[in-house]
């Protein structure tokens, strides 16, 4: 979760090695959190997480502000469910945006040619 900034509360998932900056929070895996379903319960306080920011001018998320915030924990056979129901949807819609962005660039070009 990016910790400062314009971005500041906004969560995101990356399964690769990565440089973790002072800017950002992470967590580790666990074998007691299913980690998709610790991504949608997190997006799904996403607004929550953007009040936390405090700062006049840059705004920033404190540690112990995230160390009190609070989600739901269910047992992990229902996170592992929630988790991979809403990892499948991350997938689908990502799928549908390439589908999207190649369509718009197949648009231009047939535009560019119709009318040079």
């Amino acid at each position: 979760m990016i910790s400062e900034g314009g971005s500041c509360g906004f969560v995101n998932y990356y399964s690769g090695k990565f440089w973790s900056g002072g800017h950002n929070y992470t967590l580790d895996e666990n074998d007691d959190l299913d980690t998709f379903y610790l991504k949608s319960i997190l997006e799904s306080k996403q607004e929550k997480l953007y009040k936390l920011g405090v700062g006049s001018s840059l705004l920033n998320i404190q540690k112990h502000a995230i160390e009190n915030f609070i989600v739901e924990i269910p047992k992990f056979q229902e996170q592992t469910v929630i988790g991979q129901f809403f990892h499948i949807l991350d997938e689908q819609i990502t799928t549908q945006d390439l589908k999207l962005g190649q369509l718009k660039q197949l648009k231009t070009a047939y535009l560019q040619k119709m009318f040079v």
